[in-house]
């Protein structure tokens, strides 16, 4: 028990002690303080330049179609596999992406179009990426998206004709998928 009272062992815990108390004290400083974060509601659930095209949008669908907003990819296309791993890769691609609007049959919620306002941001790069992904999978399930350049004006006319276009096209292909084509 003579060596619990040498004076290395002493020191040697002391130093030991005190080195561990500085890194705890350090690890504690270099923690950043977690950020306040708060939520509140948005005042409307488009932009204004959204706003703009929805009520242009409206008078454009003669059907009472419905007109839904910021639809989720995730949510308007199923994405299915027997690799699970490639399932949510794909799947994890576009739960966070939406399209503008989806036009829908009132009576049965069938989607029959979608359509994509490009503003400005949609002549970046990264945006344009987007965008062919996006058409690259309409086009896999043959699903019509029209894509209008925003503007300060729209043609109700003009644009009634692009919906009509794709409501037909999709209701082409709505009944060959039912007799198996």
């Amino acid at each position: 028990m003579e060596w619990i009272s040498s004076p290395y062992i002493w020191a040697g815990g002391s130093i030991g002690g005190l080195v561990l108390l500085l890194v705890w004290l350090f690890a504690r400083l270099r923690r950043k303080p977690k950020p306040d974060v708060y939520l509140t509601l948005v005042d409307s659930l488009l932009t204004p330049a959204e706003l703009k095209f929805y009520q242009t949008l409206k008078m454009a669908v003669e059907d009472p179609g419905l007109i839904c907003c910021k639809v989720r990819l995730a949510d308007l296309l199923n994405v299915t596999s027997l690799d699970s791993a490639e399932r949510q890769r794909l799947f994890r691609r576009i739960a966070a992406k939406h399209v503008d609007f989806v036009l829908a049959d009132p009576n049965d919620l069938e989607p029959f179009a979608a359509i994509e306002l490009d503003d400005s941001s949609h002549d970046r790069s990264d945006r344009r990426e987007r965008d062919e992904f996006v058409d690259r999978l309409f086009a896999t399930v043959r699903f019509p998206i029209i894509r209008v350049k925003a503007a300060s004006r729209y043609d109700a006319r003009a644009l009634g004709e692009q919906i009509a276009m794709a409501s037909k096209k999709r209701k082409n292909e709505t009944a060959k998928r039912r007799r198996g084509e």
